[in-house]
């Protein structure tokens, strides 16, 4: 499983210049000066994209847990997959390959 990671951040990295392209064009807000930044942050492998867009469950949990804690609401979000339609996930990694 990491060498696949590491395959697919190599990948990244030789398209880093289209990447970077699109980021610019698709998220105006992002400057241009700050745009080697924001690659190198979403290209980091301790904080940027989750391989293959798998999901962090730690995080998620984490997430659900920090919002029922200090969101106004009264229910207490802990199921992630009432959240997230993992199907549609496994349909898109199947289908990219």
């Amino acid at each position: 499983m990491a060498t696949h990671a590491a395959s697919r951040l190599r990948h990244l990295a030789a398209n880093r210049e289209a990447a970077e392209a699109l980021l610019l064009e698709r998220m105006p807000e992002i400057q241009p000066m700050a745009a080697k930044a924001v690659m190198a942050s979403l290209m980091s492998p301790k904080s940027g994209l989750a391989p293959d867009a798998d999901i962090v469950r730690d995080g998620t949990r984490q997430m659900l847990g920090l919002r029922s804690r200090f969101a106004q609401s009264v229910v207490t979000l802990a199921e992630i997959g009432r959240y997230l339609e993992v199907a549609c996930l496994e349909k898109a990694r199947a289908t990219a390959l």
